[in-house]
């Protein structure tokens, strides 16, 4: 029982890191409904981070960091361009480049949240990390792949891109 509250503590205290580390950057964590269709993403030219309320405060940690690392990748605008907006621009919203380049955004933004939790001196428990990543990078997977996959079926069976 003890260990139980030692974790809860241990997460709520590093989420107040996280929030913190937001309020000096002028980002603002808010807790949202899990109705809210913008729940768990980060609104950068709003300097927002919106949080689904009412989960585990581990499962909040981890993806506070992932929001962050969202708004840490956009706050330089020329990387940030030359890195996904030259491809979104480019390429339809529909099309595979462009979803497979969101998926690397992602990605990219677990890495940067991590890397964050190591400067920060956080802890983070690796495999549980990773289970959580994988789960929500699948998500983006399985919406890159999903319409193109029946598109080429329909076609002539081979890979474009």
């Amino acid at each position: 029982m003890g260990k139980i509250n030692l974790s809860r503590g241990l997460w709520k205290s590093q989420i107040r890191v996280l929030e913190e580390y937001c309020a000096g950057k002028g980002w603002e964590v808010e807790y949202v409904s899990r109705k809210d269709p913008n729940a768990d993403s980060a609104i950068v030219n709003g300097n927002k981070i919106l949080i689904k309320k009412e989960r585990s405060n581990e499962l909040t940690f981890y993806i506070i960091l992932h929001e962050i690392g969202h708004m840490m990748l956009c706050q330089n605008n020329i990387m940030y361009d030359e890195r996904y907006n030259a491809v979104f621009e480019a390429f339809h919203s529909a099309s595979i480049t462009h979803k497979v380049k969101r998926v690397e955004e992602e990605l990219d933004a677990w890495k940067t949240g991590f890397k964050l939790s190591k400067r920060l001196k956080l802890y983070v428990n690796r495999r549980r990390f990773e289970q959580i990543k994988s789960r929500c990078v699948t998500t983006y997977l399985m919406w890159a792949v999903d319409r193109k996959i029946k598109k080429d079926k329909k076609d002539d069976g081979s890979n474009k891109t």
